[in-house]
């Protein structure tokens, strides 16, 4: 373990720092856009143009690290991401910041690309399970020591963003510093999605719904929680215990999608989502330790159906595909991101801030129904086609690398001998 931890120390300090930085700035935006009078339905916008930069990214990231080599382009977006960052306060208009935001996904797309990439150089097929395991806790830990930030310099709002700048820019230094050599650059991932869609249906329609529901809860929950009457402090921990559930949830919904078919965890992720956003209807009539509560069973159920999908897909393809499929099924993902939150953000101008919910609850239950449908037009994978569930979130290309039900690198075979 100390080995282990020695060889990905600064990669993680990176990232951590990176992504503590993103997390802040994620519930910042749509706080200080409410308080700025841009209104829900541009709050929405910011949350897709978020997510149409990080589609961007995915598909330009590969070509800037061929260019510039891992050190430098993670230098490079850092170096935007901190310009981004302090550009908000000096450009408070929705045209810009719906900009600005795009620019944001970009560049993190970019650096989970350069980290991932790398830390999958470093493993082996001994190790992959423990560096998976580190990225996925310094990733969540980060995100939610970033969005309990948010009472930072309460009395100058838009100074929160100039912490967020100060991470990013700190996170350049483990990764400039490490003595840790740079894999090669990576290459391009052919993507097919009609064929992914029809190798596993089931799981190209849970990645969509996943980007579609959670991208809205994601840019949406802090307008939520501020409608609601949460102070600063309250709607970040509204959001924060929100990714607390997601961690704890995912591993018990894992073990048994191991042990049943797992198309129906999925059901059960979907129709858990759905009854959690059913009882946060009634968000008027709750105490606020009683709707943080049910912000921790949403978590609980929405963030483990994204590494539900990509399990279940895995049943169906070989494992010379997995980084292919990996690549399809974040790009699925990230379409259904950009979309999401437009339509949320619309009905809950219409018909109040709670309707939120009714709209992810709606998308997960038409997944239940489809789920429903497909399982019974076709059997379940059999045993040893089934590679297991691992905790992962949506991430880069590169995280697929670092999963212990992929083919071995020949870097990392190298290492082994």
């Amino acid at each position: 373990m100390t080995a282990v931890l020695s060889s990905v120390a600064a990669l993680l300090a990176g990232v951590g720092l990176m992504l503590c930085g993103n997390g802040l700035q994620a519930v910042l935006v749509a706080v200080r856009a409410t308080d700025a009078g841009f209104g829900t339905v541009v709050t929405g916008l910011l949350g897709s143009g978020y997510y149409a930069g990080f589609v961007l990214g995915c598909l330009f990231g590969p070509h800037l690290v061929r260019r510039a080599g891992h050190v430098r382009t993670f230098a490079a977006v850092a170096a935007l991401a901190a310009a981004v960052a302090l550009s908000f306060p000096q450009l408070v208009h929705p045209a810009p910041w719906i900009v600005l935001r795009g620019g944001t996904g970009f560049c993190f797309a970019v650096v989970f690309m350069v980290i991932e990439s790398w830390l999958n150089e470093q493993a082996t097929s001994r190790t992959r399970g423990t560096v998976l395991s580190l990225y996925t806790i310094v990733t969540l830990v980060a995100i939610t020591i970033g969005q309990m930030l948010l009472g930072v310099e309460a009395g100058n709002p838009m100074a929160a963003f100039t912490w967020i700048a100060i991470m990013i820019c700190l996170a350049v230094l483990p990764i400039a510093m490490t003595r840790v050599a740079a894999p090669p650059p990576p290459q391009t991932v052919r993507l097919r999605l009609a064929r992914l869609a029809a190798t596993s249906p089931v799981g190209a329609a849970a990645c969509l719904v996943v980007g579609i529901a959670n991208a809205a809860f994601w840019s949406l929950g802090p307008v939520f929680a501020q409608a609601r009457g949460f102070d600063a402090a309250t709607v970040a921990l509204f959001m924060s215990v929100g990714v607390l559930g997601g961690a704890v949830g995912q591993w018990p919904l894992g073990r048994l999608s191991d042990r049943v078919d797992r198309r129906w965890t999925i059901v059960i992720s979907g129709i858990g989502t759905a009854a959690a956003g059913a009882a946060l209807l009634a968000v008027d009539g709750l105490p606020e330790t009683a709707v943080i509560g049910l912000a921790f069973l949403y978590g609980a159920f929405s963030l483990p159906l994204y590494p539900l999908a990509l399990a279940h897909t895995f049943d169906q393809v070989k494992a010379g595909e997995f980084v292919e499929t990996s690549s399809g099924l974040l790009l699925i993902y990230a379409v259904g991101a950009v979309v999401g939150p437009v339509p949320a953000s619309l009905l809950m101008v219409q018909l109040g801030y709670p309707t939120l919910f009714a709209f992810v609850g709606a998308v997960n239950l038409a997944l239940v129904a489809f789920t429903l449908y497909r399982m019974g037009r076709r059997a379940r994978a059999p045993a040893e086609a089934r590679p297991g569930f691992v905790s992962v979130q949506p991430a880069t290309q590169g995280a697929i690398g670092l999963d212990p039900r992929a083919p071995e690198t020949p870097a990392a075979e190298a290492a082994e001998r």
